[in-house]
């Protein structure tokens, strides 16, 4: 089972910050402002999945952008593109809803070709 950021509509990391660290990007990424950061990891006790992690040497926390680099550069976040079953999608939730809709669909007629296969003429 994965434990990443999944960027919470509510999140509960940037809620608790003391020092507001924590912000929105304009793509909708939870971020840290390292600079702001204090160490205090309020926002890995928060985060219902413990992603944002305490780096000791620096003592700030940490945690997924969502490879906001690669988002610069129009290309979608490391985990997207290798992840080797195809299970993450970078998508608003009416992305998905769409996807999901016409993967549906796509369900339903197969199913139905396979019943009028089955039966011998059109359902």
């Amino acid at each position: 089972m994965s434990f990443n950021c999944r960027h919470c509509e509510n999140a509960p990391c940037m809620l608790v910050c003391p020092a507001r660290a924590l912000y929105r990007d304009e793509d909708g990424a939870v971020r840290i402002k390292y600079q702001q950061c204090i160490g205090c990891m309020f926002c890995s006790v928060a985060c219902p999945f413990g992603t944002p992690e305490f780096v000791p040497e620096l003592k700030i926390m940490v945690k997924c952008d969502l490879c906001s680099h690669r988002r610069d550069e129009d290309k979608l976040p490391a985990c997207v593109t290798t992840c080797p079953t195809d299970a993450l999608i970078l998508a608003s939730e009416e992305e998905i809803l769409q996807i999901k809709v016409k993967q549906n669909l796509a369900k339903i007629e197969e199913l139905a070709k396979k019943v009028e296969k089955i039966l011998g003429g059109a359902v």
